[in-house]
């Protein structure tokens, strides 16, 4: 069998998308595997349906950088969509700057602080901690496996934020495990970190806000946090991305 992909980069997060989603969760986690293994700089993979604007990923989770991809794949500039992910649908699209935008699910989340510089965000989808103090940490790849056996995350997907506070903006360092396919990356990007970590500044600050988070690549993403009543009722993700449009091809 023939399975086609293509490769995007949103802020260094990259990510393959597989042209088509007819397949059972073995068969994802072996094309997984399989472009993975191909293509060593793909830190996640997507399944986006022929038939729909629809994007499941290879392990159930949530993502905000391949939502973005799948936004730009099935649109073009200044168009929006409304893109189908598990059991649910959000509003994304491309504006007339050429950034690719999706909102993030917010629905019944929670902002818990579990530790003097340590809260927990949970989204539909994905568990994240966003953790301040990074200085406090020496190895984060193995901080973040302590940290989550610690605190017992148990999600689709769980991120581990270490946050660094450099002048005026934010710096995160994201570490992703996704449960169903046990992939850990310390990622080149990560768009749900990016929204939790904003999420949680306009939480403390009760303030509607717009932020622009540094990601590991060099690379900015930009949210938009919206609070009503001291709740938060809309979260957005943007940043560019690029791809090549080559249509790749691994046979399992």
């Amino acid at each position: 069998m023939n399975v086609r992909y293509k490769i995007y980069n949103p802020a260094g997060n990259i990510t393959a998308l597989v042209l088509g989603d007819e397949y059972n969760l073995k068969q994802k986690k072996l094309i997984n595997k399989m472009i993975m293994d191909k293509e060593p700089k793909v830190e996640q993979v997507g399944f986006v349906s022929q038939n729909y604007k629809r994007l499941t990923m290879a392990g159930g989770e949530f993502c905000g950088n391949a939502s973005r991809c799948a936004t730009l794949y099935y649109t073009e500039n200044q168009q929006s969509i409304e893109l189908e992910i598990n059991d649910y649908k959000i509003k994304a699209g491309v504006n007339e700057k050429k950034k690719v935008w999706c909102e993030i699910p917010i629905m019944q989340y929670k902002i818990i602080k579990i530790y003097k510089n340590i809260y927990k965000v949970v989204l539909k989808g994905i568990t994240i901690l966003v953790v301040e103090k990074i200085a406090s940490y020496k190895n984060l790849k193995q901080n973040a496996r302590e940290l989550i056996k610690k605190y017992n995350l148990d999600d689709d997907a769980v991120g581990i934020m270490f946050v660094e506070r450099i002048k005026n903006y934010i710096k995160i360092y994201p570490i992703v495990w996704v449960k169903a396919i046990d992939t850990f990356f310390f990622e080149n990007s990560c768009g749900s970190g990016t929204v939790a970590v904003s999420m949680l500044e306009s939480w403390i600050t009760k303030k509607t806000n717009k932020y622009s988070i540094k990601q590991p690549s060099g690379e900015f993403l930009e949210t938009e946090i919206t609070i009503k009543n001291n709740i938060i009722v809309k979260a957005i993700l943007k940043g560019n991305i690029t791809t090549d449009n080559k249509i790749r091809e691994i046979i399992i």
